[in-house]
């Protein structure tokens, strides 16, 4: 006999005000009362009880709230049960140290790319990215080296969602996007060419395991004036040996 549960509405509105904080770092409540469309009453009475668990602290000076400890540990419990990471780290390390750029380690959780992994270049500009950070997938290195060898019925279901436009460069529109992503898989990895934010270049390329699927995809990214086009076709032979590399260690046989 199957149970139907009805939706806890209190639960979902608290889960709610933590995703708020995915884009920023700091809000007061009635920001997150706007956002999440409920009274500051309620609002406040839900932060408060977030705050009273642990997963949400306030700054004492400016009013404003925050995530706190409990919500970091509980993100960190779920990357650090990834085997991935730690079979893939070790080739993030060699490639940083080979190409001296940022090199990030990323999967999709549903349409969007997750960073679980990340070794920063040491040099002068680096990347303003953070591990368990979100980043959409049409428009990123690693979204687009991911969505490109997606199932097909999966990749149609992230182009049929709103494909926002962050720089002029951004491919918004479905059927071009689609194109795109068949030249993605024809040469094995995929350029974000300040797609998502000007001034920055990205190359990277998917990981698959023992049954094809693409699990995880890797980045080199750096400012465009340091990774040129040119330099990106030099990086992606680079990184396509090493996701090949990791690949076979998951079993995939091409």
């Amino acid at each position: 006999m199957e149970t139907k549960y009805n939706f806890i509405q209190s639960v979902g509105r608290a889960l709610s005000i933590l995703e708020q904080f995915q884009d920023s770092r700091t809000l007061g409540v009635t920001t997150i009362a706007n956002r999440v469309g409920i009274h500051k009453s309620t609002c406040f009475g839900l932060i408060h009880t977030l705050q009273l668990l642990g997963y949400i602290q306030q700054d004492a000076e400016t009013g404003q709230y925050c995530l706190g400890l409990k919500a970091f540990e509980l993100g960190q419990s779920y990357i650090s049960n990834l085997d991935l990471r730690t079979l893939v780290r070790p080739f993030l390390t060699g490639l940083m140290e080979r190409l001296s750029e940022t090199v990030h380690l990323v999967v999709v959780e549903g349409h969007r790319a997750v960073y679980i992994d990340k070794v920063e270049t040491m040099s002068a500009m680096t990347i303003s990215s953070r591990i368990g950070c979100e980043a959409p997938l049409h428009c990123t290195g690693v979204g687009k080296g991911l969505l490109a060898f997606m199932p097909e019925e999966e990749r149609a279901a992230v182009l049929s969602t709103d494909l926002k436009a962050y720089t002029e460069f951004t491919i918004t529109d479905p059927v071009a996007l689609d194109r795109h992503l068949a030249e993605i898989r024809a040469l094995g990895y995929a350029v974000d060419d300040q797609e998502r934010e000007i001034g920055l270049r990205c190359v990277a390329a998917p990981i698959f395991n023992a049954r094809g699927q693409v699990v995880a995809a890797i980045s080199v990214s750096g400012p465009s004036t340091r990774v040129t086009q040119s330099k990106a076709v030099e990086l992606a032979e680079t990184i396509v040996e090493v996701t090949r590399e990791i690949s076979r260690k998951l079993g995939y046989r091409a």
